[in-house]
Parts: C-alpha cells; structure tokens; sequence
C-alpha cells in the first residue's frame, strides 16, 4: 500500500507540473502496478496457506509421534520409556508425601504360551492383560516395561495391606477366563510390591525394590504376591555371593559328590545310588544345597554344575559296575538344544555305557514342556539312560501330562511318606500313586523314608524301591565303596509282605 500511495501522489505531482498526457500514462502505470501487486498478494496468500497446511501436517505428525512414544500399540498401555518419565515426576510429587505404590506382574509360562499356541496367541494375550490392567485400574499409570512385564504405579495412602489386596486384585483379575483366538484362556501372574517413601526415596531405587519382591515371588512358585522387605537386600547380596563362589568352587574342583544308596524293598538289597552335589567353602563351611541349588537354578550355573556332576558320576561308577547312579536333571539344561548330544559325548569320553544312568527330572517338566524337552528326554532315551519323574504329587501333577512322556520310575515325594503312619490321606494318596506308576509300566520308589512303618507302608502300598536315612544316609565315593564292600545286614524283615517281591529296578 506503501508503493501504491507513493506512485499516486508521484503521479499527481507530475500531472500538475508536466500536464495531463504524462499524467495519464503514469495512471495506467498505478493501474498495472496495483494488478501486480494483487496478484503477487494472492501468491503469497496461497503460499502462506501452504505453508500453513504443512505446518498443521508436521504438527499432527509430531502429535501421532508422541502417541506412540506414549503408548504400547499391542497392549494399550504406556510405554516402557513413557512410563518410567512419568513415574519418576510422580516420585517427586507423591512419593515423597502421601505415598506411591509400585507393583510389577510377570506374566507366568508366557514362553509356553507362544511355543504351544504360536505367537499370535501370545500377543493376543498380552494385549488382553494390558486391556484388563488399564480398564480395572483407572487413574493409576499402567506401562509395558518388558516383553511379558507390566507396571502399575498409584498413589495414596500405602501400606503392606492396600499394596497386597492391589496384588491380589491384580491376579484376581487376569485370572478370570477370557477369550482369545477362538480360545478360551486363563491368565495368571506373579506380582512383587514397593512402596514409597518407605521402601524407597528415588524411583530407581523402588523398581529395584519391587523387582527384588517379584523375584521373591517367583522363587515361592509363581501365582502369588510378595511385597519387599529389608531381608529381600540382604539375600539378594548372600545370592550374588554364592554365585560368585559356586562359579570358583566348580571351576577348581572343590566340590564333594555324595550318593545316597536306593533299596528294593523285597530283600533290602541296593540297587542304585543317587548322586548328591555337597559344597563345602573353605571359609563358611558346609552349604546347603537347599541354598545353592536355587541360586545356580536361576542362572546359568546350573549348566556348569550339571556337567561337573555329571563327568564326576561317570569316574565314580566305575566302583561299582553293577550299580545304577541317578542324576537331577533341571529344566533349564533340557532347555539347550544341544544338551542331549553333549550328554552322549561325555559319555562316549568317559567310555562309560549310558544304561548305568537315571536322569531324574522334577514335574516342573510336565508344566513347561515344550517339544524341546521332548526331544532331549527322547534323545536321552534312545541312547538307553533311564528317566525318573522325581519328587511326584507336590507339583502341578496331572495325568494327561504322563501320557507326553516315557518315565521308567516314578518317585513319591517325601511329603507324603513322612506322614504315612498319622495320615490317611498319605496312606491313600501313595498307594494310588503307587497302582498308577506300575499300570503305566514305571516302578515306583519311595522317598526320604526315616522308620520301619514308613517303609514297611511304602511295601504294601505297592512300592517296590525306597531310599531315606532309615536305609543308608548320603556318603562319599570312598565310604559307599567301603559300605559295598560289608554291606549290613538287610532292614528288611523276614513278616513283610512279599507280594512284591522280584520287581527290578
């Protein structure tokens, strides 16, 4: 408008001093000029719009970004990198005034989901749990903070109390069957609890806590809540120890390998020995192996420790050539594809015949099987080593699951033989475990027997084998084969039954 004013008023000055011919072209030259600028106006009206539309476009983009920064896109729920933000600003607010509670849920036998159902149902069920958490618990931050684990963070009032019934709800919750893929499926979980301020000041402080109380969890058999307490640290730090020194102590041999004799009940004779990891540390004595075993179990120590006793076996039986040796077996070693394979050449390097073992295996196999441990167990099998389902009826026991496997023995947990004597239900459950294993072929072997009744029980309820204290106590390699050598005289009585009699092992 500036240009256009000035040109007028140029023009008029002009016309009034060199007259009205001049004065007219300098009119036409405001003429063009005023369509120039109409239309430049108009272009830069068209670009501005453009620039604005791209403007809008980059916004919502940025927006759609922030979306799925924000939010997991198969479950619904925050984000792990969104949650951990957003938790650590209400750290700062509510954890430190009226309280924060913090549960993380493991989704319990995820990996069985995907390799029995496929990963589509996997993911259907993850999207569910992720649906329920954040449908059920309105205003509390819900995330995805891993493949199978969930947080939730609530403030308020917090107590060991309202943080476990949250747990409970949780499980509670999951637990309610639902329908997935044309399935119907049943959700269960583990969760661990901390709390602000009490348990923890910062927010990576508290995820540790929490983690702590989910490991605990874990541990106790999974489908429970455990809230975290000074103790879970100071066990935490004793595990990392025995960790470190079980990895020195396999390493340098120091080790013991005890084997504890198995009797037939018909005549008292022993007929295999079960191979027993003892630790002795140089600094705190004898271990446990109620409190090493665990700790290699959740790691990869247990790889280690099951060759060790494996190859230590191998050279001890050559003592005794016409004694069996039974070997605990974890799930996490038939989890390596090539656990069989390395098996039968360890054999083969011991020049040792694979018929002199019994891999013993705990009824967590039957939970979590998979066509690996399939396979293993068959591969072990076909080379001839025994297998022995140990420690049955404490476990998630189920028939249909002995039909997925070809045990030769099956061992009663010591749970029930201690009680045989006092307990009815014992007496039934064992004689009934007993009429199962020898219709499917397996003989059945009594464990942790202490007295005479017990024994004398476990024989007229059909068992054939036993082993306990009453019989013989775990021993070293040079005292088993001294005890060989003069065996004591049979506990068997000359009044037992002897209906039984003639079953091998």
């Amino acid at each position: 408008m500036l240009v256009v004013s000035t040109i007028a008023l140029t023009s008029a000055v002009l016309m009034a001093w060199r007259g009205p011919a001049y004065g007219d072209f300098l009119l036409g030259l405001i003429v063009v000029s005023l369509a120039v600028l109409l239309v430049l106006a108009f272009v830069r009206l068209q670009a501005d719009h453009k620039v604005g539309v791209h403007i809008g476009d980059l916004v919502e983009k940025h927006r759609r970004i922030e979306e799925l920064h924000r939010v997991d896109s198969l479950t619904g729920a925050l984000s792990r990198a969104y949650f951990l933000d957003a938790f650590k600003v209400q750290m700062k607010g509510e954890g430190g005034r009226s309280g924060l509670a913090l549960l993380i849920i493991d989704i319990d036998r995820f990996k069985w989901v995907n390799d029995t159902f496929g990963h589509d149902m996997g993911d259907a069920m993850l999207a569910h749990v992720g649906r329920v958490l954040t449908t059920r618990f309105p205003g509390a931050l819900v995330g995805r903070i891993g493949g199978d684990e969930f947080a939730i963070a609530f403030a308020g009032p917090v107590s060991d109390k309202t943080c476990r019934w949250a747990g409970e709800r949780v499980l509670e919750t999951l637990r309610e069957p639902a329908r997935l893929l044309q399935r119907t499926m049943q959700t269960e979980a583990t969760v661990g609890v901390a709390w602000a301020p009490e348990h923890a000041t910062s927010s990576d402080d508290l995820i540790s806590r929490a983690d702590l109380a989910l490991y605990e969890a874990k541990r106790a058999g999974r489908r429970c809540v455990c809230t975290y307490d000074a103790g879970l640290m100071k066990k935490q730090q004793y595990d990392s120890f025995i960790t470190r020194e079980l990895r020195a102590a396999i390493l340098l041999d120091h080790l013991e390998l005890h084997y504890q004799p198995l009797v037939n009940l018909s005549d008292g004779e022993i007929v295999a020995v079960e191979a027993l990891a003892r630790w002795r540390h140089p600094v705190r004595g004898l271990i446990p192996p109620s409190e090493f075993i665990p700790v290699a179990e959740d790691s990869s120590l247990i790889e280690l420790l099951g060759t060790w006793v494996l190859r230590r076996a191998c050279r001890d039986a050559r003592l005794w050539p016409d004694i069996r040796i039974g070997i605990n077996v974890s799930p996490k070693q038939l989890q390596r594809p090539e656990f069989a394979d390395s098996v039968v050449d360890l054999f083969a390097q011991e020049g040792i015949d694979p018929r002199r073992f019994v891999f013993e295996v705990t009824e967590n196999i039957l939970l979590e099987s998979t066509e690996r441990h399939k396979d293993q167990l068959n591969r072990l099998r076909s080379c001839g080593v025994r297998l022995s389902l140990d420690d049955f009826g404490t476990g998630h026991s189920s028939l249909g699951y002995l039909r997925e496997f070809t045990f030769d023995s099956l061992k009663i947990d010591r749970e029930f033989v201690k009680d045989l004597g006092q307990s009815e239900t014992s007496r039934t459950f064992v004689a009934a475990i007993a009429h199962i294993g020898r219709g499917l072929g397996m003989s059945v072997v009594g464990e942790g027997v202490e007295t005479e009744e017990q024994a004398k029980m476990l024989h007229a309820a059909g068992c054939s084998y036993a082993q306990g204290y009453f019989f013989a106590v775990p021993m070293s390699a040079a005292d088993l084969t001294e005890y060989l050598k003069s065996p004591p005289e049979p506990v068997v009585p000359s009044d037992w039954p002897r209906s039984l009699a003639g079953r091998q092992a």
